[in-house]
Protein backbone atom coordinates (compact mmCIF):
# COMPACT_ATOMS: atom_id res chain seq x y z
CA UNK A 1 0.00 0.00 0.00
CA UNK A 2 2.81 2.38 0.56
CA UNK A 3 4.00 2.05 -3.02
CA UNK A 4 0.65 2.97 -4.63
CA UNK A 5 0.70 6.10 -2.49
CA UNK A 6 4.21 7.20 -3.23
CA UNK A 7 3.53 6.66 -6.58
CA UNK A 8 0.15 8.47 -6.56
CA UNK A 9 2.28 11.52 -4.49
CA UNK A 10 5.37 11.43 -7.22
CA UNK A 11 2.14 12.50 -9.68
CA UNK A 12 0.26 15.13 -7.99
CA UNK A 13 4.16 16.64 -7.19
CA UNK A 14 4.28 16.39 -11.52
CA UNK A 15 1.03 17.52 -11.90
CA UNK A 16 2.51 20.70 -9.55
CA UNK A 17 5.68 21.10 -11.39
CA UNK A 18 3.81 21.30 -14.95
CA UNK A 19 1.52 23.67 -13.52
CA UNK A 20 3.75 25.95 -11.90
CA UNK A 21 6.10 25.60 -14.97
CA UNK A 22 2.82 26.53 -17.73
CA UNK A 23 2.14 29.52 -15.05
CA UNK A 24 5.91 30.94 -15.17
CA UNK A 25 5.68 30.77 -19.30
CA UNK A 26 2.63 32.59 -19.11
CA UNK A 27 4.04 35.13 -16.64
CA UNK A 28 7.33 34.93 -18.69
CA UNK A 29 5.17 35.36 -22.41
CA UNK A 30 3.14 38.60 -20.52
CA UNK A 31 6.19 40.75 -19.07
CA UNK A 32 7.76 40.24 -22.57
CA UNK A 33 4.40 41.17 -24.38
CA UNK A 34 3.89 44.43 -21.65
CA UNK A 35 7.54 45.49 -22.10
CA UNK A 36 6.88 45.27 -26.13
CA UNK A 37 3.67 46.99 -25.28
CA UNK A 38 5.66 50.14 -23.41
CA UNK A 39 8.56 50.06 -26.41
CA UNK A 40 6.08 51.15 -29.05
CA UNK A 41 4.37 53.06 -26.99
CA UNK A 42 7.14 55.03 -26.33
CA UNK A 43 8.98 54.82 -30.31
CA UNK A 44 5.42 55.99 -31.63
CA UNK A 45 5.49 58.90 -29.01
CA UNK A 46 8.48 59.92 -29.81
CA UNK A 47 7.70 59.86 -33.79
CA UNK A 48 4.76 61.57 -32.98
CA UNK A 49 6.66 64.08 -31.52
CA UNK A 50 9.40 64.39 -34.26
CA UNK A 51 6.76 64.54 -36.67
CA UNK A 52 4.95 67.91 -34.74
CA UNK A 53 8.30 69.22 -34.45
CA UNK A 54 8.74 68.76 -38.32
CA UNK A 55 5.34 70.20 -38.65
CA UNK A 56 6.20 73.38 -36.93
CA UNK A 57 9.23 73.55 -38.39
CA UNK A 58 7.53 73.76 -42.07
CA UNK A 59 4.74 76.38 -40.29
CA UNK A 60 7.56 78.60 -39.58
CA UNK A 61 9.34 78.03 -42.54
CA UNK A 62 6.60 78.36 -45.12
CA UNK A 63 6.41 81.79 -45.94
CA UNK A 64 10.18 81.61 -46.79
CA UNK A 65 9.57 78.31 -48.67
CA UNK A 66 6.67 80.62 -51.05
CA UNK A 67 9.66 83.20 -51.18
CA UNK A 68 11.91 80.90 -52.92
CA UNK A 69 8.94 78.95 -55.13
CA UNK A 70 7.94 82.29 -56.34
CA UNK A 71 11.84 83.23 -57.38
CA UNK A 72 12.22 79.96 -58.55
CA UNK A 73 8.98 80.58 -60.70
CA UNK A 74 10.26 84.07 -62.09
CA UNK A 75 13.69 82.40 -62.69
CA UNK A 76 12.67 79.77 -64.68
CA UNK A 77 9.96 82.22 -66.74
CA UNK A 78 13.41 84.69 -67.34
CA UNK A 79 15.00 81.74 -68.51
CA UNK A 80 12.10 80.85 -71.01
CA UNK A 81 12.22 84.35 -72.25
CA UNK A 82 16.05 84.73 -72.66
CA UNK A 83 15.92 81.15 -73.96
CA UNK A 84 13.48 82.03 -76.25
CA UNK A 85 15.19 85.61 -77.65
CA UNK A 86 18.27 82.81 -78.26
CA UNK A 87 16.41 80.85 -80.31
CA UNK A 88 15.14 83.62 -82.34
CA UNK A 89 18.68 84.90 -82.64
CA UNK A 90 20.12 82.07 -83.75
CA UNK A 91 17.32 81.22 -86.15
CA UNK A 92 18.00 84.66 -87.37
CA UNK A 93 22.09 84.22 -87.77
CA UNK A 94 21.26 80.96 -89.30
CA UNK A 95 18.75 82.23 -92.18
CA UNK A 96 21.41 85.31 -92.57
CA UNK A 97 24.54 82.57 -92.97
CA UNK A 98 22.06 80.84 -95.45
CA UNK A 99 21.37 83.83 -97.25
CA UNK A 100 25.48 84.84 -96.89
CA UNK A 101 26.73 81.90 -97.79
CA UNK A 102 24.28 81.07 -100.86
CA UNK A 103 25.59 84.48 -101.86
CA UNK A 104 29.01 83.58 -101.65
CA UNK A 105 28.28 80.30 -103.46
CA UNK A 106 26.00 82.35 -106.36
CA UNK A 107 29.53 84.76 -106.74
CA UNK A 108 32.06 81.66 -106.55
CA UNK A 109 29.78 80.82 -109.22
CA UNK A 110 29.75 83.91 -111.07
CA UNK A 111 33.56 84.46 -111.07
CA UNK A 112 34.18 80.31 -112.14
CA UNK A 113 31.57 81.10 -115.12
CA UNK A 114 34.01 84.24 -115.81
CA UNK A 115 37.19 82.41 -116.08
CA UNK A 116 35.68 79.31 -117.70
CA UNK A 117 34.64 81.92 -120.44
CA UNK A 118 37.78 84.07 -120.03
CA UNK A 119 39.71 80.66 -120.58
CA UNK A 120 37.46 79.63 -124.02
CA UNK A 121 37.85 83.62 -125.02
CA UNK A 122 41.64 82.60 -124.79
CA UNK A 123 41.82 79.76 -126.11
CA UNK A 124 39.48 81.29 -129.23
CA UNK A 125 42.16 84.02 -129.12
CA UNK A 126 44.99 83.37 -132.27
CA UNK A 127 48.30 81.89 -130.52
CA UNK A 128 50.96 84.71 -130.91
CA UNK A 129 53.43 83.17 -133.51
CA UNK A 130 57.18 83.81 -132.55
CA UNK A 131 58.36 86.49 -135.04
CA UNK A 132 61.88 85.41 -136.96
CA UNK A 133 64.53 87.00 -139.05
CA UNK A 134 67.08 85.46 -141.32
CA UNK A 135 70.16 86.60 -142.87
CA UNK A 136 72.20 85.52 -145.75
CA UNK A 137 75.73 86.76 -147.15
CA UNK A 138 75.49 89.45 -150.73
CA UNK A 139 77.22 87.24 -152.32
CA UNK A 140 79.63 87.52 -155.23
CA UNK A 141 77.35 88.04 -158.32
CA UNK A 142 77.74 88.64 -162.06
CA UNK A 143 77.00 91.50 -161.83
CA UNK A 144 78.95 92.20 -158.92
CA UNK A 145 82.01 91.14 -160.79
CA UNK A 146 81.61 93.12 -163.50
CA UNK A 147 80.89 96.60 -161.73
CA UNK A 148 83.99 95.49 -159.26
CA UNK A 149 86.61 93.42 -160.86
CA UNK A 150 88.79 94.52 -163.24
CA UNK A 151 91.76 93.75 -165.35
CA UNK A 152 91.15 90.11 -164.32
CA UNK A 153 91.25 90.69 -160.42
CA UNK A 154 90.99 87.13 -158.66
CA UNK A 155 90.24 89.54 -154.99
CA UNK A 156 89.27 93.01 -154.21
CA UNK A 157 89.14 94.64 -151.56
CA UNK A 158 85.42 95.02 -150.11
CA UNK A 159 84.36 94.71 -146.22
CA UNK A 160 87.47 95.28 -144.64
CA UNK A 161 88.92 92.67 -146.01
CA UNK A 162 89.24 90.60 -149.10
CA UNK A 163 86.16 89.51 -151.46
CA UNK A 164 87.29 87.01 -154.09
CA UNK A 165 85.87 85.83 -157.37
CA UNK A 166 85.16 82.25 -156.32
CA UNK A 167 82.55 83.92 -153.61
CA UNK A 168 84.62 83.69 -150.58
CA UNK A 169 85.45 86.65 -148.19
CA UNK A 170 88.71 86.96 -145.68
CA UNK A 171 89.33 89.49 -142.96
CA UNK A 172 92.55 90.68 -142.15
CA UNK A 173 92.29 91.96 -138.67
CA UNK A 174 90.85 89.96 -135.82
CA UNK A 175 87.62 90.49 -134.68
CA UNK A 176 86.35 91.98 -137.67
CA UNK A 177 82.26 92.37 -137.72
CA UNK A 178 80.83 90.85 -140.69
CA UNK A 179 78.97 93.25 -142.92
CA UNK A 180 77.93 91.39 -145.84
CA UNK A 181 74.49 90.38 -144.32
CA UNK A 182 71.31 90.99 -146.28
CA UNK A 183 67.54 89.76 -145.38
CA UNK A 184 66.83 86.13 -147.07
CA UNK A 185 64.44 86.42 -150.02
CA UNK A 186 61.19 85.23 -147.67
CA UNK A 187 61.35 87.72 -144.93
CA UNK A 188 59.87 90.02 -148.13
CA UNK A 189 57.14 87.96 -148.64
CA UNK A 190 55.90 87.24 -145.01
CA UNK A 191 56.44 90.50 -143.55
CA UNK A 192 53.74 89.83 -140.87
CA UNK A 193 56.54 87.21 -139.54
CA UNK A 194 59.67 88.85 -139.47
CA UNK A 195 61.08 90.33 -136.55
CA UNK A 196 62.67 93.52 -137.32
CA UNK A 197 66.52 93.93 -136.13
CA UNK A 198 67.15 97.42 -136.83
CA UNK A 199 70.75 97.67 -138.64
CA UNK A 200 72.91 100.54 -137.97
CA UNK A 201 73.39 101.94 -141.52
CA UNK A 202 76.37 104.26 -140.33
CA UNK A 203 77.85 100.81 -139.24
CA UNK A 204 76.88 98.28 -141.55
CA UNK A 205 76.76 94.42 -139.56
CA UNK A 206 75.54 96.08 -135.85
CA UNK A 207 71.99 95.57 -135.24
CA UNK A 208 70.29 97.11 -132.67
CA UNK A 209 66.87 95.19 -130.97
CA UNK A 210 64.11 97.03 -131.01
CA UNK A 211 62.11 94.77 -129.11
CA UNK A 212 63.38 93.18 -126.03
CA UNK A 213 62.84 89.55 -125.08
CA UNK A 214 64.11 85.80 -124.99
CA UNK A 215 66.15 85.10 -128.16
CA UNK A 216 66.93 82.14 -130.26
CA UNK A 217 70.22 82.74 -131.80
CA UNK A 218 71.80 80.72 -134.80
CA UNK A 219 75.06 80.67 -136.84
CA UNK A 220 76.22 79.23 -139.66
CA UNK A 221 79.23 79.22 -141.29
CA UNK A 222 81.59 77.51 -144.35
CA UNK A 223 85.38 77.54 -143.32
CA UNK A 224 87.94 76.95 -145.79
CA UNK A 225 89.86 75.67 -142.72
CA UNK A 226 93.84 76.47 -143.48
CA UNK A 227 95.24 77.63 -139.56
CA UNK A 228 95.12 75.81 -136.66
CA UNK A 229 92.05 77.59 -135.32
CA UNK A 230 89.48 79.66 -137.14
CA UNK A 231 86.86 81.29 -134.61
CA UNK A 232 83.44 83.26 -135.83
CA UNK A 233 81.29 84.10 -133.16
CA UNK A 234 77.99 86.21 -131.90
CA UNK A 235 78.02 89.17 -129.87
CA UNK A 236 75.38 90.66 -127.71
CA UNK A 237 76.50 94.21 -126.51
CA UNK A 238 79.74 93.26 -127.69
CA UNK A 239 80.10 90.37 -125.22
CA UNK A 240 80.85 86.86 -126.97
CA UNK A 241 78.24 84.59 -126.65
CA UNK A 242 78.32 81.94 -128.92
CA UNK A 243 81.80 81.44 -130.85
CA UNK A 244 82.20 78.77 -133.63
CA UNK A 245 85.51 77.18 -134.25
CA UNK A 246 86.84 75.07 -136.88
CA UNK A 247 90.76 74.18 -137.38
CA UNK A 248 93.56 72.52 -139.75
CA UNK A 249 93.20 68.84 -139.50
CA UNK A 250 96.75 67.84 -140.77
CA UNK A 251 100.20 68.96 -140.82
CA UNK A 252 101.18 70.95 -144.05
CA UNK A 253 103.55 69.45 -145.84
CA UNK A 254 104.19 72.80 -148.05
CA UNK A 255 104.41 76.06 -147.83
CA UNK A 256 101.20 76.71 -149.97
CA UNK A 257 98.66 77.92 -147.43
CA UNK A 258 95.69 76.73 -149.70
CA UNK A 259 96.98 72.86 -149.73
CA UNK A 260 95.23 70.45 -148.45
CA UNK A 261 93.12 72.99 -146.99
CA UNK A 262 89.37 71.34 -146.07
CA UNK A 263 85.88 73.33 -146.14
CA UNK A 264 84.08 72.45 -142.80
CA UNK A 265 80.75 74.07 -141.65
CA UNK A 266 80.73 75.15 -138.56
CA UNK A 267 77.12 75.55 -136.59
CA UNK A 268 76.17 77.26 -133.23
CA UNK A 269 73.07 78.17 -131.42
CA UNK A 270 71.68 79.29 -128.28
CA UNK A 271 69.04 81.43 -126.00
CA UNK A 272 70.03 84.44 -124.89
CA UNK A 273 67.63 87.30 -122.91
CA UNK A 274 68.25 90.65 -124.89
CA UNK A 275 67.46 94.30 -123.58
CA UNK A 276 65.86 96.45 -125.88
CA UNK A 277 68.37 99.00 -127.97
CA UNK A 278 71.49 96.37 -127.11
CA UNK A 279 73.24 95.48 -129.97
CA UNK A 280 73.84 92.12 -131.92
CA UNK A 281 77.17 91.12 -134.31
CA UNK A 282 78.36 88.69 -136.03
CA UNK A 283 82.50 88.78 -136.00
CA UNK A 284 85.40 86.80 -137.29
CA UNK A 285 87.50 86.52 -134.27
CA UNK A 286 90.95 85.24 -135.94
CA UNK A 287 92.89 86.81 -138.84
CA UNK A 288 93.11 85.59 -142.36
CA UNK A 289 89.39 83.30 -142.04
CA UNK A 290 88.36 82.56 -145.42
CA UNK A 291 84.30 82.05 -145.45
CA UNK A 292 81.94 80.79 -148.15
CA UNK A 293 79.46 83.40 -149.36
CA UNK A 294 76.70 80.70 -150.27
CA UNK A 295 73.63 81.71 -148.58
CA UNK A 296 73.14 77.59 -147.84
CA UNK A 297 76.02 77.11 -146.00
CA UNK A 298 76.67 80.94 -144.26
CA UNK A 299 73.64 82.21 -142.68
CA UNK A 300 72.99 83.86 -139.40
CA UNK A 301 69.34 84.70 -137.75
CA UNK A 302 66.91 85.36 -134.92
CA UNK A 303 63.83 83.81 -133.27
CA UNK A 304 61.83 85.96 -130.92
CA UNK A 305 60.61 83.61 -128.57
CA UNK A 306 59.00 85.64 -125.85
Amino acid sequence: MDDVEIQKAMKRDRKSVCSNARILIICVFSSVCSISCVVFMWLSVSKIEQIRRELLTLSHRSPEINSTRAAAENTIKSDNILLKGANDDTMSSNQSLHGEELGGRHLRTNNRMEDIQGGILHLDAPVQQPKAVHYVPTGVTRDLISQTFTNNAMCVNKWHGLMCRNNTYKNIDSNRIIEFWKKAQWTKTHNRDVLSLGMNKPSPGIFTVETGGLYLMYLNVLISATLSKHDVGIFIADDKKLVCRENLDYVRGTASVSTNSKAKTCSVSGVFYVERSQTITVKIVTRNTEIYLDSYNTNFGAVLLA
